[in-house]
């Protein structure tokens, strides 16, 4: 819900390409991405669930030995280290560059620090800290 009303907010006077969107747009686009990865992910599982034969052994089986060494375990799973580390990589690389706009981007970004006073949130925070006491009609705080 809240990703629809992102979308589908009207324009405002700002550039597009102001700082403090470019973080939320890549957080959706990765979003978007493990989700796609995701869903290949439960309709492979269902399509081989739904297409279990007699197993990959009775497969191998039939195929000449060459061809047999050539798909074993040991070809398969360097296949599979790749695209683990290629994800591993992909995620620390999002995660590397949240914590940059999290911690750092507010000391190193001009434009940034320019911009941080609009942050309703910031603002929230300072005014909400305790000034004085308030009394009730019978001097109780």
């Amino acid at each position: 819900m809240a990703t629809a009303l992102f979308l589908l907010q009207t324009a405002t006077p700002s550039p597009a390409t102001s700082p403090e969107k470019l973080p939320a747009w890549l957080t959706l686009i990765f979003i978007i991405g493990a989700a796609f990865v995701a869903l290949l992910l439960l309709i492979s599982l269902v399509r081989s669930w739904l297409t279990r034969s007699g197993g990959a052994a009775a497969l191998l089986a039939n195929l000449p030995g060459e061809i047999r060494k050539r798909l074993g375990a040991h070809a398969t799973n360097r296949g599979l280290r790749v695209w683990r580390w290629l994800f591993v990589l992909i995620a620390l690389s999002m995660f590397g560059f949240h914590v940059y706009w999290a911690r750092y981007a507010a000391q190193r970004n001009a434009k940034f620090m320019q911009l941080s006073y609009k942050d309703l949130r910031n603002r929230r925070l300072s005014e909400s800290t305790l000034r004085g006491w308030i009394y009730d009609r019978k001097g109780r705080p």
